[in-house]
């Protein structure tokens, strides 16, 4: 567990001194893999109606709060092609409208493979959605494969979601009119 500073490390915590560039551990890790990553955060796409094709995130260091290491943040993003994985929570996030994503492989995320809120016309095809949530967070309020909260019209086709820590595919809050093929 991460603490504020390095007066506070005891047993099981650590503390990331960013002045200093060391990370402090409170505990012995002799015998143990010992990871830490500067990057936090892949991609925000930010652009109406912009395409990713063809790229790999992997190992980054994103917060709870930076909601995914790759996020799409307006409407009508298209993502293809894309391998998410081993990322220290969230892989991708998306909010707006009309959002296409196909082809994606999201594993071995932290928290959760992908998430989506108020993206109403959602469509996730032929991707690959298995083994988030490798940090063990609490089911709720979200964590595992996918979940997508007050969005209408979402379509989920042709997709493995498997072998997800807790859930698998979760609709919440105000999520209608979902197909799932």
């Amino acid at each position: 567990r991460q603490v504020g500073s390095a007066a506070q490390v005891s047993a099981g915590t650590f503390f990331i001194d960013t002045a200093q560039k060391r990370l402090i551990l409170g505990s012995d890790p002799t015998g143990q893999t010992v990871r830490a990553r500067p990057l936090q955060k892949a991609m925000t796409i930010a652009g109406t109606g912009s395409t990713v094709r063809g790229i790999g995130v992997r190992n980054y260091a994103t917060s709870v709060y930076q909601m995914g290491a790759v996020t799409a943040e307006v409407p009508k993003i298209t993502l293809e092609n894309l391998v998410i994985t081993q990322n220290s929570s969230v892989g991708l996030y998306a909010w707006a409208a009309d959002h296409q994503f196909r082809n994606l492989t999201v594993t071995r995320n932290g928290l959760m493979g992908i998430g989506a809120n108020k993206a109403d016309r959602l469509s996730v095809k032929k991707s690959l959605i298995t083994e988030n949530n490798t940090e063990r967070f609490k089911p709720a309020p979200v964590s595992g494969g996918m979940k997508i909260t007050a969005s209408a019209d979402v379509v989920i086709e042709d997709n493995s979601i498997s072998d997800n820590a807790t859930s698998g595919l979760w609709f919440d809050m105000s999520a209608y009119n979902t197909t799932i093929v």
